[in-house]
C-alpha cells in the first residue's frame, strides 16, 4: 500500500532504494525488493521479526559489487543493522524494538541448515533471551525459503531443541578487565575509544574464556 501510494520513499527510503538491485542469479530470482517481499510474507505476525525481514537487506545497495564469481553483498548485514537503527529511532519505535531489530538484522547470516551447539550457545550468550535466538532462526529460514533454490530446513525446531537441551544459562561472559586496565595499557584518556576496546576485549574472552589479563591485553593491541 505504501508502494502504490507512493509513500514507501518518503517514510522508508532505504527500502523504496531496493527496487532493481541486481542481486545476481546464482541464488536468487528477483531483485532485492521481490526478495525482501518474500522474506516478509514467511515470518510469522510478530512485530521485532517483520520489522526485521522488511530491512534486513537494505544494506545491499551501498555494499554490492561485481566480480568474475558473481554479484556480491560483502558486509551487508552490518550495514543494514545500522541503516534499520538509524529508520527505526526516526519512526519513533521503542529502544528495546530498535536493538532487538538491529541484533536479528545484524546475524541474519549466521545459522547454518544444521546448526550446532556451539552455535546455538554463542548466540543465546550474545542475545541473552532464548526467544530472540528462535527469532533468528525463523528470519533465517524465511530468508533462506526466497532464494532460486527454496531450502524448507527444520532450522527452527533444531534451535528450539537446542536450546532446551543446552545447559548454559545464557549469561555472557564478561572479560576481567576493567576502564583502566585498557587506559593504562594503551596510554589513552576516558572516552568513546575506551568502551569500544572494553567490548572487543569481551568478544576475545567470549571465545577464549581462560585468558588472563596479559593474555587479554595482548590479544586486545592486535585488534588496533
Amino acid at each position: 500500500l505504501l508502494d502504490r501510494t507512493g509513500l514507501l520513499a518518503a517514510l522508508l527510503p532505504e527500502v523504496a532504494a531496493l527496487k532493481g538491485v541486481d542481486q545476481g542469479t546464482r541464488y536468487h530470482v528477483k531483485d532485492a525488493w521481490g526478495h525482501t517481499l518474500d522474506v516478509l510474507a514467511a515470518v510469522r505476525p510478530d512485530l521485532e521479526l517483520r520489522l526485521a525481514a522488511l530491512l534486513h537487506d537494505i544494506g545491499k545497495p551501498a555494499t554490492r559489487s561485481e566480480t568474475d564469481t558473481g554479484v556480491h553483498f560483502y558486509g551487508h548485514e552490518a550495514e543494514s543493522a545500522g541503516l534499520a537503527g538509524r529508520r527505526l529511532r526516526r519512526l519513533g519505535f521503542a529502544n528495546l524494538t530498535t536493538r532487538n531489530v538491529k541484533k536479528l538484522i545484524r546475524h541474519h547470516m549466521y545459522f547454518l541448515t544444521d546448526p550446532t551447539r556451539r552455535q546455538v550457545r554463542r548466540m543465546r550468550a550474545r542475545f541473552e533471551s532464548d526467544e530472540l535466538v528462535i527469532k533468528l532462526a525463523e528470519l533465517r529460514h524465511a530468508d533462506r525459503l526466497a532464494h532460486r533454490d527454496p531450502e524448507d530446513t527444520d532450522l527452527v525446531p533444531k534451535v528450539r531443541e537446542l536450546l532446551a537441551t543446552d545447559e548454559s544459562t545464557g549469561v555472557r561472559p564478561r572479560s576481567p578487565l576493567t576502564g583502566k586496565d585498557v587506559m593504562d595499557a594503551f596510554g589513552i584518556p576516558p572516552g568513546p575509544e575506551v568502551g569500544r576496546l572494553l567490548r572487543a576485549a569481551d568478544e576475545i574472552y567470549f571465545t577464549n574464556p581462560g585468558l588472563d589479563r596479559d593474555s587479554l591485553l595482548t590479544a586486545l593491541k592486535g585488534t588496533r
